[in-house]
């Protein structure tokens, strides 16, 4: 078999792009179920929104899925070590979190740093909660001057 027989004659798909919105979790069935709706809204209208890639590529979809720091299933272990599984080489976690208690400033980085050593070759991005948005405001401000 030559070099030339061993490569695949059809292009190799990029590795997934994967957004885990982490939720805290709820011993109530009914967070998860809103939850993941809501990953799913927020997958189909990321994608939506995308730039149109030059021409004879693909979009790279992103993928939103939920994951729960406790009380819930996949912990955040859990969905990040199914989407390496699954090709992924970039994660980011965007917490489901308005505040910055000890979740946010202790939980969520130090679950992010367990992550990095178990996935050596991945990178696993936390960025900021929720609350920190300035767009929060907007929405606060938006539901307060509703009639």
């Amino acid at each position: 078999m030559t070099s030339a027989d061993s490569e695949p004659s059809f292009p190799l798909e990029p590795a997934p792009k994967i957004v885990l919105l982490v939720a805290h979790g709820s011993r109530n069935p009914l967070a998860a179920v809103e939850h993941a709706q809501l990953c799913e809204k927020v997958q189909a209208q990321s994608n939506a929104a995308q730039p149109q890639p030059s021409a004879g590529l693909e979009p790279q979809l992103i993928q939103v899925r939920p994951a729960y720091l406790e009380l819930a299933e996949p912990s955040i272990e859990d969905a990040i070590a199914i989407a390496v599984s699954q090709g992924a080489l970039r994660i980011r976690l965007l917490p489901h979190f308005l505040n910055s208690g000890n979740h946010v400033t202790r939980d969520l980085p130090e679950a992010v740093a367990e992550a990095e050593l178990k996935h050596p070759g991945v990178s696993i991005e936390l960025v900021e909660h929720l609350g920190a948005d300035a767009g929060l405001v907007a929405l606060l401000t938006t539901r307060v001057l509703a009639d």
